[in-house]
């Protein structure tokens, strides 16, 4: 009985394992690929290619590193920058600005640093947007008034 079993089984996995190979290697439809088709493909290269993408993901690591800091003291020198503009401009007499420069500056420092942390983006995704973000802090005002 046995024996009777498993030559049952195995005929049954034959016949399952060519129905299946059957299925799989059917005639191509009429829609489909044409073996004797002698007209040149045209292939689309005008993407990106796989090693410029995986170049730029490898690449931009080291540039959200270099960003970070850089946000971060361009981010605080640029609030300095505005805080003392500022306070120059609001202050009844242009002497008192002055005067209070180093308040305000000390203020605009901290204050651009704490935006510089939150200043986005957090992730420099190409090669071509990380020349963008670094003009991004000269640009952008912080103003603390």
């Amino acid at each position: 009985m046995g024996r009777r079993f498993l030559s049952l089984f195995a005929a049954a996995l034959a016949a399952a394992s060519l129905a299946a190979g059957c299925s799989s290697m059917r005639a191509p439809e009429p829609e489909g690929l044409d073996p004797d088709d002698a007209t040149p493909k045209v292939y689309d290269l005008s993407g990106p290619s796989p090693f410029a993408t995986v170049g730029n993901a490898l690449v931009s690591v080291p540039e959200t590193a270099i960003w970070w800091p850089y946000k971060i003291a361009t981010s605080a020198v640029r609030g300095g920058y505005d805080a003392v503009a500022g306070g120059v401009e609001k202050a009844p007499l242009p002497i008192v600005g002055i005067v209070a420069s180093p308040l305000t500056a000390a203020a605009g420092i901290v204050h651009g640093a704490v935006k510089g942390v939150v200043r986005g983006p957090a992730y420099v995704g190409s090669t071509a947007q990380f020349g963008q973000v670094l003009g991004q802090p000269w640009v952008e005002p912080i103003p603390i008034w």
